[in-house]
């Protein structure tokens, strides 16, 4: 049978989290146990707090012959809750860690929680019929619908010893300056660099027309993006920063250069679904990636009024400003 506690998630415990705090969801998990630990160290390089999150699901399949409701399983959640804590407080002090407890719909709640959010994380580890992980679809529906940054976090994950290295996913101009700005940020803060990394490609059975075009498009591609994002670099000169523009299967290429990163950025576009829409390419990456991914939502508005999409050849292009990305 369906437990159900009502249609919309309510809290049962709470200790206060404050704006600027980054939110884990807890479940457990190997996964969850490397969240924890990503949201400790980005907390800790950024001066924030961390808050954990575990939702104590109102829709579980369940046995006749095992009547339990949701409030049943509280004291198995707190434990989760406090090991957690213990674990955060290893990292950042832990008048900086709160917790609290939620019965509801997991995905509904989490894409509540970034709403509240500086950063949503959520941790994502080999299918298991043992562990109960924040992955799959959960994950997937957070980063598709959710009001904040999302990112994803294997379970092997573990702390960079040198300086933080950001790739970045760019598929057109017109994400460019919301995705650069985060990148730059976050590089600025923690002492890293960043990588952005452009994927244009063509069916197969265009190879035979495309392979003496493929310098003048990469040139075009490389000319769009770097005068996408200029503007925002100019802010943050001292960042050091390097351009990629490569023709391949988007998320293999995506996967290999951030083979060695600390990070993955891709840009969530807006979409007429309600919240947004998750694509293809950012669904493998969260499902396969080597790294942690973040999934950035399109701003409410955008100021960039530029309506070129590389991806397509680079049929329109724009005029780039100032030196151009090195390679």
């Amino acid at each position: 049978m369906l437990v159900h506690g009502g249609g919309m998630s309510h809290e049962t415990d709470q200790t206060t989290s404050t704006p600027g705090t980054i939110w884990v969801g807890v479940d457990g998990s190997s996964g969850s146990h490397a969240a924890v630990r990503y949201a400790a160290h980005a907390a800790q390089a950024l001066d924030l707090g961390v808050h954990l999150l575990h939702v104590i699901p109102i829709d579980m399949a369940m046995s006749p012959m095992f009547p339990l409701v949701p409030e049943d399983m509280e004291p198995v959640a707190h434990r989760l809750l406090a090991e957690a804590s213990q674990r955060a407080a290893e990292i950042v002090p832990a008048d900086r860690v709160t917790s609290s407890l939620h019965h509801g719909q997991r995905t509904r709640s989490l894409v509540e929680a970034s709403g509240r959010a500086r950063l949503l994380v959520l941790g994502r580890a080999r299918r298991s019929t043992v562990e109960r992980l924040l992955t799959g679809s959960v994950a997937t529906g957070v980063a598709a619908r959710s009001d904040g940054c999302v990112v994803v976090v294997p379970a092997d994950w573990q702390a960079p010893d040198e300086q933080l290295h950001v790739v970045v996913g760019v598929k057109d101009p017109e994400h460019c300056a919301d995705l650069a700005l985060r990148a730059v940020r976050l590089a600025a803060d923690r002492g890293g660099r960043v990588t952005f990394v452009h994927v244009w490609d063509l069916p197969w059975q265009y190879d035979d027309q495309s392979s003496s075009l493929d310098r003048e498009w990469t040139e075009r591609a490389r000319a769009a993006v770097d005068a996408g994002l200029q503007e925002v670099l100019a802010l943050h000169r001292d960042v050091p920063v390097q351009l990629r523009v490569l023709r391949g299967q988007a998320a293999r290429v995506l996967q290999d250069q951030a083979a060695t990163a600390d990070l993955l950025l891709l840009a969530r576009r807006g979409h007429l679904l309600p919240r947004g829409h998750l694509g293809g390419t950012a669904r493998a990456l969260l499902r396969e990636g080597t790294c942690p991914v973040e999934v950035v939502p399109p701003a409410d508005a955008s100021s960039d009024g530029g309506d070129l999409v590389v991806e397509e050849g680079g049929q329109e292009t724009a005029p780039g400003r100032g030196a151009p990305l090195p390679v």
